[in-house]
């Protein structure tokens, strides 16, 4: 079988050669889109776990049951002490407290839909890896914002306004706070770059 085919590949060696050609063209373009989509996959997975899950992320379960409507009323209770029986722990290094508001810009006496990102100093959203376009991060407990390009850009606003957010608190009512803009920010993950403002956890007890 093998000196048949040898001597039907040689009987036409120019048909051979086009299709030898073919053939390793073909596999290379299936090769280079697999790994193509691949990576996005990976990408797309440690964007996940970096900026959303965690390696291991801890809810409320009820918070869970109705995430959609973001209900922060469901909140962790006793967080310092658990945070602090963790990082107990030898196989846990970091623990980080991270969540997010829908919440209404007031500016010129009209409210506009935006979006809060609380996260602790040293977190994903307020580190080393956080490009920082302008200004300064912001300090635990003061505030302060930054927000990304595109905020600054849809709203007419630039580094050092102030702006002010109303948005739902975990007693089921509505309260105002207003921030400054002491920076100017992006993220490796394009999601995050958005109309979106960031402070710090510290800041959050106005919530509840």
């Amino acid at each position: 079988m093998i000196k048949l085919a040898l001597r039907n590949c040689l009987r036409n060696k120019k048909r051979t050669i086009v299709t030898g050609l073919s053939v390793i063209l073909a596999v290379f373009v299936v090769l280079l889109i697999m790994s193509f989509m691949y990576s996005c996959f990976d990408q797309l997975a440690e964007n996940e776990r970096k900026y959303t899950t965690g390696d291991i992320r801890i809810r409320n379960k009820k918070y869970n049951e109705f995430e959609s409507l973001m209900p922060i009323q469901f909140y962790i209770e006793n967080y310092s002490e658990l945070k602090a029986e963790l990082l107990n722990r030898s196989t846990i290094k970091s623990v980080e407290s991270v969540f997010s508001l829908s919440a209404s810009l007031y500016k010129d006496g009209k409210l506009e839909n935006m979006a809060i990102y609380g996260a602790d100093i040293g977190s994903v959203y307020i580190n080393e890896d956080t490009i920082l376009y302008e200004g300064r991060f912001v300090e635990n407990g003061a505030r302060e914002v930054m927000a990304t390009p595109i905020f600054l850009k849809q709203h007419s606003l630039s580094l050092g306004d102030s702006v002010t957010c109303l948005f739902k608190t975990a007693s089921g009512g509505t309260n105002a706070a207003t921030f400054k803009i002491v920076g100017v920010v992006g993220y490796l993950n394009s999601e995050m770059n958005g109309n979106l403002l960031t402070f710090t956890c510290l800041f959050c007890s106005f919530e509840k």
